[in-house]
């Protein structure tokens, strides 16, 4: 019988642009003013902005279209024409947010496991989205179960992302009755860890590597380093 697999790729994404959605961007005029001054130094994107929010602002004002906007549908609209730019090879005048309706309604499954704030469960989404452009693998390889689990999470965790990774292949490779007990039995990541076999402990440090080199999480990379 073939051991369960689940390989993840390196895929080339924005940095710029995940750096936003790994950070804390809350809803407020402070915010606004600090994203309006980060987009102003990445020319490329505010011209991007711009030209995806004429129908709010014909002449582009970055004040205006954070202001009714919100980050979030600066956000939503970008990786609508991110993924239509993998798709098609350009940039259309609008965003086609149908492309991340899924990524949506992932986020809202599983927002109530992460703080206000932090859209790293879109980061996720928008990750295993663009894998699933090439691959048969994406944001499918999430059950149900999956949520199940978080019951026995200690609280809400803002590198949620990382958890949620870390519930699939664990899930995966120990089967689903197996590590559910580990659950019950309150075992840490090292003690589970330990129970997988030497192929999947080196998938799942695989997947993790390129997952962080995807999103640019460098604090993954010191981790390692410390450890």
């Amino acid at each position: 019988m073939n051991k369960p697999r689940l390989d993840l790729p390196f895929i080339n994404m924005p940095d710029y642009f995940s750096f936003l959605l790994t950070s804390n961007i809350q809803n407020n005029s402070s915010t606004n003013t600090n994203l309006e001054i980060y987009f102003s130094n990445q020319p490329h994107l505010a011209i991007l902005i711009k030209k995806l929010f004429r129908d709010i602002d014909q002449e582009g004002f970055l004040g205006k279209i954070l202001s009714i906007s919100g980050f979030l549908g600066v956000r939503n609209r970008l990786t609508s024409a991110f993924l239509e730019k993998k798709i098609t090879g350009h940039y259309s005048d609008f965003a086609n947010q149908k492309l991340i309706s899924d990524i949506l309604q992932f986020e809202h499954q599983w927002r109530h496991f992460s703080p206000l704030g932090y859209s790293r469960i879109f980061l996720l989404g928008f990750y295993l989205k663009l894998i699933s452009l090439e691959k048969k693998i994406g944001l499918n390889i999430f059950q149900e179960r999956h949520i199940d689990y978080m019951q026995y999470s200690k609280g809400k965790s803002i590198r949620i992302d990382w958890l949620m990774l870390t519930i699939v292949h664990f899930d995966l490779f120990l089967g689903a009755d197996r590590y559910l007990q580990c659950l019950k039995s309150k075992m840490t990541f090292e003690e589970i860890f330990s129970l997988l076999s030497s192929e999947h402990k080196e998938l799942l440090l695989k997947n993790y590597l390129n997952y962080a080199s995807s999103i640019g999480d460098k604090e993954f990379f010191t981790n390692l380093v410390d450890h």
